[in-house]
């Protein structure tokens, strides 16, 4: 039982991004080349980005500091990274999903670039230090209470 809550708590952090399955075929084409287009340290530039913009926030400012330099050198890194992927590697994907009519009202890049932050999250979240990490509350967790809400 145990294992099946710690499984539960794991799966329930992952981000939920919107993905393209509902999305035209050209939005779809555009995240298939983001996909296969991103390494490992790409990856990690778009990790440093949003967690160096998240750091900023007041309620956690008190756990993670970041400078303005590294701030700014994450905005500099993803700029980079973003340019080459829609001016690049990915630029007749972007212009065929940015100019599809069917997209009217959308946004492919947010759907495209969604899909970046959920592989970059499961890329991180890969390395073992960081999944022990993330599964260490559970130590904490009123097991008991737990099985109880399930009827047990």
């Amino acid at each position: 039982m145990k294992r099946l809550i710690i499984l539960f708590f794991a799966a329930t952090l992952s981000l939920q991004v919107p993905t393209a399955a509902f999305s035209s075929e050209t939005t779809q084409n555009y995240v298939r080349c983001i996909e296969k287009n991103i390494s490992g340290a790409d990856q990690e530039v778009f990790i440093r980005w949003m967690i160096s913009a998240i750091a900023t926030h007041p309620s956690i400012s008190d756990i993670i500091t970041i400078s303005k330099t590294q701030l700014r050198n994450a905005d500099i890194a993803v700029a980079g990274l973003f340019t080459e992927l829609l001016t690049k590697k990915c630029k007749t994907e972007f212009r065929a999903a940015f100019l599809d009519p069917k997209n009217k009202g959308t946004n492919p890049t947010e759907t495209a670039f969604g899909r970046l932050g959920e592989m970059s999250m499961l890329y991180i979240m890969g390395d073992k230090t960081v999944n022990q990490n993330l599964q260490s509350f559970t130590a904490f967790l009123d097991q008991q209470a737990i099985i109880g809400a399930l009827g047990k």
